[in-house]
C-alpha cells in the first residue's frame, strides 16, 4: 500500500446528517486528483457521540464502498461511545493520525472541490510544516449549503514563509480558530504529548496551539490564497457558537501567558497575541447581552474582558445602542 500522505482527521459529535454532507464533499474533492493518488489519502472520523450509532455505521459502510470504488481505501471510523468533551476529541483525532500531513476538518464544515489536489501539491513541492488556507479570500458558506461550489478559481499560493519569527508574526495575524483551513506536519507536533508546557495549553482554541506548535518546525508555512476547508456558519443548534465569544475574549488572553511559558509565543508578541480577536468586540457592540455579560448561554465575563482589552471594551459597550440603531436601519432599509 503508498505511503499515506494526508489524513484527513474529522471531529464529530451528535450530528450524522451534517458528517454526510462533510464525507460527499471530501468524495468530490477525492475526484479531482489522478487516481493513483487516492490511496494516498486517509479519512478518518473520530466520533465523540454518545447516541445514534446505527446511523454513524450505515454512513460508514456507505461511504466505505464509495471510496473503495475509487480506488481508496483508507477510511476508519472511530466511536468512543460516550463523551470524552470536544477539545479531547480533537485534539486525539489529530494526535492518532498515521498520515505525513493531517487536515483538521470539523464535521460540519466541506472540503472545497479543489482542495486536496491544492494540498498535495504544495507537500509534494515544498515539503512544508503547516499549510493554512483563506488568507485573501475566506469562503463562508450558510449551514443551509450542503456542497461545495461547483464552480472555482484554482487555488495559489500566497506567501511562503521560513524564519521562525515570521512565521509566528504570519499565524497571529489569522484567525488561528480557523481549524478546517490547518493542515500540520504530523512529525512536528507528535512531541505534543511529552511537553508538559504544550498540555498546559490544551484549551478550546486547540487549532491554534497545534499552529504555533508545528511552525517551530524548520520547514516552511505556506498560506494560500483561498478556502481549502468551507466554514458553514450559522448552526441553529452549536453550542461552540454560543460560547465563541468567550473563548476568542476571555479563555485565548488568558492562555497566552501560558504559550508563552512554553515557548509557543515570543514575549515581544505578547500584546498582539491577546488582541487576535480584539475586532469581535466592535461585532458584539449590537449584542449588548453577550457583551454585558447577561446572555447566560455565552458565559462571556465582563470583569474578564475588561480586563483583557480596557477601554477598548468600554467603548464597544458605550457604542452598543448606535451600533444597534445602524444595524436595524441597515436591516429596513
Amino acid at each position: 500500500m503508498n505511503e499515506k500522505i494526508l489524513q484527513i482527521s474529522i471531529p464529530t459529535f451528535n450530528r450524522p446528517t451534517q458528517l454526510e454532507y462533510n464525507l460527499a464533499s471530501i468524495y468530490d474533492a477525492v475526484l479531482h486528483i489522478e487516481s493513483e493518488e487516492r490511496n494516498k489519502i486517509g479519512v478518518t472520523i473520530y466520533n465523540n457521540s454518545t447516541a445514534g450509532y446505527s446511523s454513524y455505521n450505515d454512513l460508514f459502510e456507505k461511504y466505505s464502498l464509495k471510496f473503495q470504488k475509487i480506488k481508496m481505501d483508507n477510511f476508519k471510523h472511530v466511536f468512543t461511545g460516550f463523551d470524552i468533551g470536544g477539545p479531547i476529541n480533537c485534539t486525539v483525532s489529530i494526535l492518532k493520525s498515521d498520515g505525513k500531513y493531517t487536515w483538521f476538518l470539523p464535521d460540519d464544515d466541506l472540503a472545497a472541490l479543489d482542495s486536496i489536489k491544492t494540498i498535495l501539491e504544495v507537500i509534494k513541492v515544498h515539503n512544508p510544516c503547516m499549510i493554512h488556507g483563506g488568507v485573501e479570500q475566506k469562503t463562508f458558506l450558510n449551514y443551509k449549503e450542503v456542497r461545495a461550489p461547483q464552480n472555482y478559481i484554482p487555488n495559489k499560493i500566497y506567501k511562503i514563509y521560513q524564519n521562525i519569527s515570521d512565521k509566528e508574526n504570519a499565524i497571529l495575524d489569522t484567525e488561528l480558530i480557523q481549524a478546517q483551513e490547518h493542515v500540520y506536519k504530523t512529525s512536528a507536533y507528535k512531541n505534543f504529548i511529552l511537553n508538559d508546557d504544550y498540555i498546559n495549553c490544551v484549551d478550546d482554541m486547540m487549532p491554534g496551539l497545534f499552529s504555533l506548535i508545528c511552525i517551530k518546525n524548520n520547514s516552511p508555512l505556506v498560506m494560500l490564497s483561498k478556502s481549502i476547508g468551507l466554514f458553514r456558519d450559522g448552526d441553529p443548534s452549536s453550542g461552540w457558537r454560543h460560547s465563541w465569544a468567550y473563548m476568542a475574549l476571555n479563555q485565548w488572553p488568558d492562555m497566552v501567558n501560558n504559550y508563552i511559558k512554553a515557548g509557543l509565543i515570543n514575549i515581544e508578541n505578547k500584546n498582539k497575541a491577546v488582541n487576535v480577536y480584539v475586532k469581535l468586540l466592535n461585532e458584539l457592540s449590537r449584542r449588548p447581552d453577550i457583551l454585558l455579560g447577561l446572555n447566560m448561554k455565552s458565559y462571556l465575563s465582563p470583569f474578564k474582558t475588561f480586563k483583557n482589552f480596557g477601554l477598548v471594551y468600554i467603548r464597544a459597550v458605550i457604542l452598543s445602542p448606535l451600533n444597534i440603531f445602524k444595524k436595524l436601519i441597515g436591516k429596513y432599509k
